[in-house]
């Protein structure tokens, strides 16, 4: 390292320092130094000089290409020194240590042809075929589901929990969901009225609550496996379900949440519980990332299933209301959480009149009035899903032009 002279250093650098540190000066030698006080040996080159020792790094100094730079984790700072290809490391003594790889461009212009009959380009990337044990399991239940044989108890219910262990993996959920009669038979257990308008103990509740969790777990960040039930959908909503000793259309059941009248009842009687409502409602909710499938939901009214869960008096039901207001942010309010701002609601709030008249009560233009009614009977719980709820409403009604203060009498159908 060269050094200066007091009084050579300070002719060079007396005006600078004058006005603040640091400051950059030059030596004799016309090299730069870093000076932080008047005293000339505080000085330090801006740019790092390395021995074949490390040395620290200050953090105002400038390292030149080629050297060793570690980051000592004890105090923080960088050390350098110069770089020794034959250096033995013991601390890498047993590690795996991978070959350089140089990556060069290719020339301008220059296109490689694609191959006749190649697959289209997909940006979500090509899902892993499983194979082996998992794939064997994964193939036997799903043809015990496609049987139906519902009566072998036994074999149904594990051929739905292996479905629903190896829903979450992509290739197995993209599976699940490109194959029709499977979705049938899934999209017909989870929405069963059988399962909604019995207590827990009945078989059908485990078996609902399995299929809403495979559905959910299969459409979970899998674009593919979207793609194909939105490509499915016209033919299951025009198939029929075994629902309550009745055959009933899968498009008038495949959004119900939660038991018939349970928004004016008590938790009394027969009652599957708020799991099942839970399960329901993520596999709703994935449904609804389709844009084909979000405007099915609307057109069915199935934002009154949704609403009824919201206004059940049941604190058992608390967490299941969470998911509720959840979805209903997450698809049509928050635009930062993926929603699609402008969809719903479509219609101006209506009035506390209307909305009290019992066969009013579930229709969109309500939604203002039983969402200020619960954060109404909810403002010393300042983290109640009510509040937040209603601000994003309203928020959204008056981006319309149909807020608060052009509350309708009536629903205009």
């Amino acid at each position: 390292m060269r050094h200066l002279t007091l009084l050579g250093l300070f002719a060079c650098a007396g005006t600078a320092l004058a006005s603040g540190f640091p400051r950059v000066v030059k030596d004799d030698g016309e090299n730069e130094l870093i000076c932080h006080t008047k005293n000339a040996t505080d000085c330090y080159p801006k740019i790092f000089q390395a021995t074949k020792e490390f040395q620290p790094v200050r953090a105002d100094q400038d390292i030149p290409p080629g050297l060793h730079v570690r980051l000592n984790i004890q105090t923080g700072e960088k050390e350098a020194k110069l770089n020794d290809p034959n250096e033995k490391r013991p601390d890498l003594e047993g590690l795996p240590v991978d070959s350089s790889i140089v990556l060069v461009d290719p020339e301008e212009g220059v296109e490689r042809p694609i191959p006749a009959g190649a697959p289209k380009y997909e940006p979500v990337g090509k899902v892993k075929e499983q194979i082996g044990p998992e794939a064997e399991q994964f193939h036997q239940a799903l043809a015990v589901l496609k049987a139906g044989h519902v009566s072998n108890g036994v074999d149904f219910d594990d051929a739905l929990d292996k479905l629903n262990e190896l829903s979450h993996d992509m290739y197995f959920g993209s599976i699940i969901a490109q194959d029709l009669d499977i979705l049938r038979s899934l999209l017909c257990i989870m929405s069963t009225k059988d399962a909604f308008v019995k207590d827990s103990a009945s078989s059908s509740v485990p078996r609902a609550l399995r299929a809403a969790g495979t559905i959910s777990a299969a459409l979970q960040n899998n674009p593919t496996a979207l793609k194909a039930v939105e490509k499915h959908w016209p033919a299951l909503m025009e198939a029929n379900c075994s629902s309550d000793g009745e055959r009933v259309s899968l498009g008038s059941l495949v959004f119900s949440t939660i038991q018939p009248g349970k928004e004016i009842l008590t938790a009394s009687g027969r009652d599957p519980g708020p799991g099942l409502v839970k399960a329901k409602l993520s596999a709703v909710n994935g449904l609804l990332k389709s844009s084909e499938i979000r405007q099915f939901f609307l057109d069915q009214n199935g934002m009154q299933e949704i609403l009824r869960v919201l206004i059940v008096k049941d604190p058992e039901y608390n967490d299941a209301q969470v998911r509720a207001a959840n979805l209903v942010s997450d698809t049509f309010l928050d635009e930062s959480m993926g929603a699609i701002i402008g969809q719903w609601p479509s219609k101006a709030a209506s009035s506390a009149a209307y909305c009290e008249v019992t066969g009013n009560a579930m229709q969109d233009v309500c939604w203002d009035y039983h969402i200020a009614k619960t954060a109404a009977d909810t403002t010393s719980d300042s983290d109640h899903w009510s509040g937040s709820l209603l601000s994003m409403l309203r928020d959204q009604l008056k981006a319309n032009g149909k807020g608060s203060g052009e509350k309708t009498g009536h629903d205009e159908l």
